[in-house]
């Protein structure tokens, strides 16, 4: 019987002690908030280390194959006929006559044989192809050719000459293939070059050539 007692009064203890906790979280729900005010900025910290650099990315997906490209046009045969021109024999099948071998003497004596009115008939000159730092294809245009017609035939090679980005052996060992190709007439064309085996770099310096 004590002890029944004793457990009526612990339950009504701690019910007496559960409503006032009730009723002070009441009392705290019911008052207002205030926001306090904003504090003072601290100072800024230090830089961190940097961090270290990330893993190398998955190589992408090779691109579409382009499209086959013009076929090139080169010299295939140069003689002098019997009237003394110079004729020159392009792959195409055309052939062009540069005009009569002249001969000469200098100053020293020394003879000297050419070809007369060549620049009647030829119009050369140069142009710089810069594939960068690393690329497999570079294109240039080339303006200020007023003898460009529409079945006008330029004939383009690198030039076998030492460079600030090339030795003569690079040239010769690892070549690129170079064409033109969008005429405009009475204005110029476009020279491309491709390497193929690898990707280039730096610039190179090609020769053309327009009947």
């Amino acid at each position: 019987m004590n002890n029944d007692l004793k457990l009526i009064a612990l339950h009504d203890k701690l019910e007496s002690q559960i409503k006032a906790i009730q009723a002070r979280v009441s009392s705290f729900q019911a008052a207002p908030v205030v926001s306090g005010k904003d504090g003072v900025k601290g100072a800024t910290g230090a830089s961190g280390k940097p961090g270290k650099d990330g893993k190398d990315g998955r190589d992408g997906k090779s691109g579409a194959e382009g499209d086959n490209g013009n076929d090139g046009v080169s010299i295939v045969d140069v003689n002098v006929d019997f009237d003394n021109h110079l004729r020159v024999e392009l792959s195409s099948g055309e052939t062009i006559d540069a005009g009569e071998i002249q001969s000469a003497k200098d100053d020293k004596g020394r003879q000297i044989i050419g070809v007369n009115r060549i620049t009647d008939k030829l119009k050369t000159g140069q142009a710089t192809l810069d594939f960068g730092s690393s690329s497999s294809a570079a294109s240039v245009v080339v303006t200020g050719v007023p003898s460009v017609r529409s079945d006008s035939i330029v004939i383009t090679d690198t030039r076998m000459e030492a460079t600030t980005d090339h030795s003569l052996d690079e040239l010769l060992v690892d070549p690129i293939e170079v064409n033109a190709h969008s005429l405009v007439v009475g204005t110029g064309f476009t020279i491309t070059g491709r390497m193929y085996n690898s990707e280039a770099n730096g610039t190179y310096t090609i020769n053309w050539l327009i009947n």
